[in-house]
């Protein structure tokens, strides 16, 4: 049985939430980044009955596309949603992980099974075609002070989550390893499920489901 935790970023953005890498013995079949068809197998093609661009079978932004922060895109958070309820649908048993990242287990003779009702549920909702925003100082700096804003506003609701790393081990570990450090993820890796109750978000939203446009 293979036991697996998938962030949606990864198929949104192409990073990696530290508390929610994908675990599993093989490939789990999510594009590992968005950036454009060299980071896959496969050059991208544009599909015009569907009007995507695919790679290797997975919708991938414009190769053109630029980063527009002013542009209509999906969360993060809505992307989950919409992908556990397709796959829920293609009778896959998932749970929620935190806001942005679910888990499930997989037997291995239906692993390609779940890889090809995860591509198709990716295209169906057209998930993983915003271009990401480009790996600079700047954005480190602005993501990091997002994090630090929001771990102090759920301080001030008597919540007590777990320090963030220093910033330069932040930056570090988003510019070279392309792992993005989320306080309600930490949280939730120390025990304390910030999604339990609505008004965490509501009152502290999680910088992630605005990443690059913080």
């Amino acid at each position: 049985m293979n036991r697996f935790t998938s962030g949606v970023l990864i198929a949104v953005f192409g990073l990696t939430l530290v508390a929610c890498s994908a675990t599993t013995p093989e490939d789990s079949g999510l594009p590992m980044s968005s950036g454009g068809p060299t980071a896959y197998d496969g050059e991208a093609t544009y599909d015009a009955d569907l009007d995507l661009w695919l790679a290797d079978g997975w919708p991938v932004p414009d190769p053109s596309a630029t980063f527009d922060p002013d542009a209509p895109y999906i969360s993060p958070q809505e992307a989950n949603t919409k992908l556990m309820a397709c796959l829920s649908e293609n009778g896959w048993d998932l749970k929620a992980e935190g806001t942005t990242s679910y888990s499930g287990n997989v037997p291995p003779e239906q692993w390609e099974s779940y890889k090809r009702d995860l591509k198709d549920c990716l295209i169906q909702n057209r998930i993983g075609i915003d271009p990401a925003p480009p790996l600079t100082p700047e954005l480190a700096r602005n993501e990091y002070e997002a994090q630090q804003q929001t771990r102090s506003c759920l301080v001030s609701l008597g919540l007590t989550p777990p320090e963030l790393p220093s910033y330069p081990v932040y930056e570090d570990s988003l510019l070279v390893d392309q792992v993005a450090t989320s306080i309600y993820d930490l949280a939730l890796e120390a025990g304390l499920d910030l999604t339990t109750d609505p008004s965490y978000q509501g009152s502290c939203p999680d910088p992630m489901n605005t990443w690059g446009r913080n």
